[in-house]
């Protein structure tokens, strides 16, 4: 049986691999496409596994997966569920307001137990362009193009985007499922703030000597009591005192 291809609209985002269109279903329903060019191997190799990953995903803080396949254009298209936008694309209006980052922290953090818990699985670039608002209001995980798998304790690929990665993750050093739990420390900052701490620094590799060898950011001062505790408990150096998701659920 033929796959009938969605059809596509505008260009709505860039993932890890390729370009995220608005597009329109078989069956009239709306969809988010990201279209892949399959030429390159590593990139079609990577894009297997993250497909293979969402697969197995079934939660409300989760993107949902529809289908995959390959075109006869030499791309494979990701079929997946449409979000209004992304928390960075609302950052264009300016910082969110403490109430709308603490609901988006709290579907964040319910997205992130199930991938820890349940899928055994880290994510590896928690920030707010990969953080999607629903028409509904609710807040999605999204882009697994460097998730992982933990099949061991722990991972040591140094991976993920500079301004959020976790102090371990940088050293080189074996790191688990706490390393996201930084990395949305700084995305809560990230949204009370408009960016990431260190942002005026325009080098990735002092930004990375920052987080290894310099204190924890501060909270930004935009935000409440609640939202300044919430990020010093992410936001802590030694991965073994950094709270897990569950954890930071319990937190009021």
């Amino acid at each position: 049986m033929s796959i009938v291809p969605p059809t596509l609209a505008h260009i709505i985002g860039r993932g890890t691999y390729g370009v995220v269109h608005a597009a329109t279903s078989a069956d009239g329903a709306p969809v988010a496409v990201k279209v892949v060019p399959s030429t390159d191997t590593t990139t079609t190799a990577d894009l297997e596994r993250e497909i293979e990953l969402m697969r197995g995903f079934a939660h409300p803080n989760i993107v949902g997966f529809v289908t995959a396949f390959a075109t006869t254009g030499a791309e494979i298209w990701v079929v997946m569920e449409l979000c209004a936008c992304s928390l960075s694309s609302a950052l264009r209006r300016g910082p969110l307001a403490a109430a709308a980052a603490g609901g988006a922290m709290h579907d964040a953090l319910r997205g992130l137990a199930y991938l820890h818990v349940e899928q055994r699985t880290i994510h590896r670039d928690v920030k707010a362009a990969n953080l999607l608002l629903a028409a509904d209001g609710v807040v999605k995980l999204a882009d697994f193009g460097v998730s992982a798998a933990l099949e061991t304790s722990t991972a040591h690929t140094i991976i993920g985007t500079p301004h959020w990665m976790a102090p371990e993750v940088i050293a080189g050093a074996g790191y688990d499922a706490r390393a996201d739990v930084w990395s949305l420390g700084v995305t809560c900052y990230e949204l009370l703030a408009g960016a990431p701490p260190h942002n005026e620094m325009g080098s990735a590799m002092a930004v990375m000597y920052r987080i290894v060898n310099g204190p924890p950011p501060p909270p930004p001062p935009e935000g409440t009591a609640d939202a300044a505790a919430f990020v010093r408990l992410c936001l802590q150096k030694e991965a073994e005192q950094r709270a897990s998701c569950a954890e930071l659920l319990r937190v009021p």
